[in-house]
C-alpha cells in the first residue's frame, strides 16, 4: 500500500492510502484546505480537489468568514483559498517544495523578490476556455492551464477581460479565477481591491433624460463617480430603454473616452463631428461619423491647451449628454457602468 502525504499547518505526515485519508475526514480530522500528494504523483491538490473525498473534508471558514470573502468577487474555491495557511511553489528550484505557513504582510510578491506569485497577477482555478465573449457558450479563443498566470485587463458583471503570456485576450469568469492580492494581509487587500473590483467604487451617482414629442431622441446626462483612489479607464456604460409595461425597447453600450479619476466625478457628454465632416458624408450617401463619448473633465483638459479660436470650434461641436434614439412609449430607462479598468499606476 502506497504512502500519501498531508500537510497541514506546520506539519507534515503520511498516510497509508486512500482509505487512510477518508477515515481523517469522517473523523472531522481533514480540513477541505490540507494539501495532499497521493503516492507517486509530483503535484500537491488540496483535499477538496480529490474527487473521492467530495463531501466528506470540512472548511476552517466560519459562516461570516465565506460571505465577507465573497464580497471581492470571490467563489467556493476562493474562500477555500483564502483560508489555508500554507503557500506552496512546486518546481523550479531543483524541484524542491516550499511551504509558507504565514501569509506574507506588506510586499508585493508572495515568495519574495522574482518569487513564483505577485499580488497583481491573476491565476487560473482549473483548465478552461478562453472565452471570445463574457457570457456562458462563448466560443473559445484558447484554452487556459490550470495554474496559468494571467494579466487582468478589465472587469464586466461576472467576468475578467484578461490576457495570457501569449498575448490573447478573451474573458474568464471571476469564480473561477484566484485574484492573489486575496491571500495577502489586510493592508494588501485594501489597497488592490480597486484593482480587481473596480465596478464596487465606480457607479452612476444621477442620471436624467430630456426629451421632445416631435424628436425620436432623448438626451441622456450621466453623472459618474469614483471612490477609490485609483483612475478609472475603459468604461462602457449601458442604456436599457423600456416602455410603460416594463418590457424592453432597445438596449446600447457606449464606450467612454477618457478617466474618471480617482475620489471625483464627472458627467458624460458627446463630441460631436465637424460639419464639414457630416456634410459630405451625407453627399456621398454614406451614414455620417459618429460623435466621441468622453468623461466632461477629460474634454475640459483637451480644450484648456487650445487657442480661443479653436476652443469656441470644440464648444459647438459639444454636447452635455448622449443622445439615443427613442420610441414613442418610451417611460423608463436604466443606466450603469458595464466595464471599466482601475489604472495600477494612477495610485499614489
Amino acid at each position: 500500500m502506497g504512502q500519501w502525504l498531508v500537510n497541514r499547518g506546520d506539519s507534515q505526515f503520511s498516510v497509508g492510502g486512500l482509505g487512510d485519508l477518508k477515515a481523517l475526514a469522517q473523523r472531522g480530522d481533514l480540513d477541505a484546505g490540507d494539501l495532499i500528494q497521493p503516492e507517486g504523483a509530483a503535484d500537491w491538490l488540496y483535499a477538496v480537489e480529490i474527487p473521492e473525498l467530495k463531501g466528506m473534508v470540512r472548511s476552517s471558514l466560519a459562516d461570516d468568514d465565506d460571505i465577507e470573502f465573497r464580497k471581492g468577487g470571490g467563489g467556493a474555491m476562493k474562500a477555500v483559498l483564502y483560508g489555508i495557511f500554507g503557500i506552496m511553489l512546486v518546481g523550479g528550484l531543483g524541484g524542491m517544495v516550499y511551504f509558507f505557513q504565514q501569509l506574507p504582510t506588506g510586499e508585493e510578491r508572495l515568495l519574495g523578490e522574482g518569487g513564483a506569485l505577485a499580488y497583481s497577477e491573476v491565476v487560473s482555478l482549473k483548465a478552461q476556455p478562453l472565452l471570445s465573449q463574457p457570457e456562458a457558450g462563448a466560443s473559445a479563443v484558447s484554452n487556459l492551464a490550470k495554474d496559468e498566470k494571467l494579466d487582468l485587463l478589465a472587469k464586466r458583471g461576472d467576468y475578467y477581460r484578461v490576457k495570457n503570456k501569449a498575448g490573447q485576450e478573451g474573458w474568464v469568469l471571476v469564480d473561477d479565477t484566484l485574484a492573489v492580492y486575496q491571500m495577502g494581509d489586510d493592508k494588501i487587500r485594501a489597497k488592490l481591491d480597486p484593482l480587481y473590483n473596480p465596478d464596487q467604487y465606480a457607479k452612476v451617482s444621477n442620471a436624467s433624460w430630456l426629451g421632445t414629442e416631435d424628436e425620436p431622441t432623448a438626451v441622456f446626462q450621466v453623472m459618474l463617480e469614483n471612490t477609490s483612489d485609483y483612475d478609472m479607464e475603459n468604461i462602457v456604460l449601458s442604456f436599457v430603454i423600456k416602455d410603460s409595461k416594463g418590457v424592453e425597447l432597445s438596449r446600447q453600450e457606449f464606450e467612454i473616452e477618457g478617466e474618471l479619476q480617482a475620489n471625483s466625478s464627472t458627467m458624460v457628454g458627446t463630441l460631436n463631428p465637424p460639419e464639414e465632416e457630416v456634410e459630405a458624408a451625407e453627399k456621398a450617401g454614406e451614414d455620417p461619423p459618429e460623435g466621441v463619448f468622453m468623461a466632461t473633465k477629460t474634454f475640459g483638459e483637451q480644450t484648456a491647451e487650445m487657442d480661443e479660436e479653436m476652443q469656441e470650434e470644440m464648444y459647438n461641436r459639444w454636447l452635455d449628454g448622449i443622445e439615443i434614439p427613442v420610441e414613442d412609449d418610451f417611460v423608463e430607462a436604466t443606466v450603469r457602468i458595464a466595464e471599466l479598468r482601475a489604472v495600477p499606476e494612477s495610485r499614489e
